[in-house]
């Protein structure tokens, strides 16, 4: 039992360590984020628990289009059609008018005069400008399908993994772990009434943190896909569900 123990040990210092190296680089990364070379800080906290339920997929899938890089586009539409609006308006070319005051010495009189000319395009008529516009246009229209599609298929899978996590969170919380801390506090009981052997104990210990673990992976895990659909609808998610 002792050696079995010194193993047990052993592994669980091995990714202590590993944890502590990953502690101290998520520090950096943090720090990073708003420009700091050093992180001047020594922990950070936060309520990895706070979860709220999943609204309908549809209602998050409609709001794709609030997406600043879908917005960018719709706009870049818009001036695009403007455009061509503007090569088919050159299309006619402006007639000019002219006027003035001329004196007519063969009458010996004064008369106003005026004039107006129209050019007679019989092969130019901006046709080059126009088809380059409509391209333009129609380019603007497939680029704005692909980044809407694009988003759309990120979403979709961001918000599966988030229903599968959110899901295995509720079992996690309400079974899981309830049975592991139970099984825990029964054996360590029956360990110092001579019961259990230690390694009963040891086993018992090692399933609760594997357990306690998982649940914290899977709230982080949660919490960046919700991060990941938040800014995709540029919502938060809590506010989508309170609409529904």
């Amino acid at each position: 039992e002792v050696a079995r123990a010194r193993v047990a040990l052993s592994s669980n210092r091995i990714l202590l360590q590993a944890s502590q190296r990953e502690l101290t680089s998520a520090r950096h990364r943090l720090a990073a984020a708003w420009g700091s070379e050093q992180p001047s800080f020594d922990n950070v906290s936060g309520d990895l628990d706070a979860i709220v339920s999943i609204p309908p997929f549809e209602s998050v899938i409609n709001l794709i289009s609030q997406n600043p890089q879908v917005t960018r586009w719709a706009v870049e539409m818009q001036m695009r059609e403007k455009k061509l609006q503007l090569e088919k308006a050159n299309r006619l070319p402006d007639p000019t008018i002219a006027g003035g005051y001329r004196h007519l010495n063969g009458v010996e009189a004064n008369a106003f005069v005026m004039s107006l000319s129209v050019p007679l395009q019989f092969f130019n008529r901006n046709q080059g400008n126009i088809e380059s516009a409509k391209m333009k246009r129609q380019q603007a229209e497939y680029q704005k399908q692909a980044i809407e599609l694009d988003m759309k298929v990120r979403l979709t899978e961001s918000y599966n993994r988030l229903a599968s996590v959110y899901r295995e969170i509720q079992i996690l919380k309400t079974d899981i772990l309830v049975q592991a801390e139970s099984a825990y506090q029964t054996i360590n009981q029956g360990y110092s009434m001579g019961k259990f052997s230690f390694l009963d104990l040891l086993d018992a210990q090692r399933t609760l943190f594997d357990v306690r673990s998982r649940y914290l992976d899977a709230l982080r895990e949660y919490h960046f896909e919700k991060a990941e659909i938040e800014q995709l609808v540029g919502q938060d998610l809590s506010s989508i569900q309170k609409n529904n």
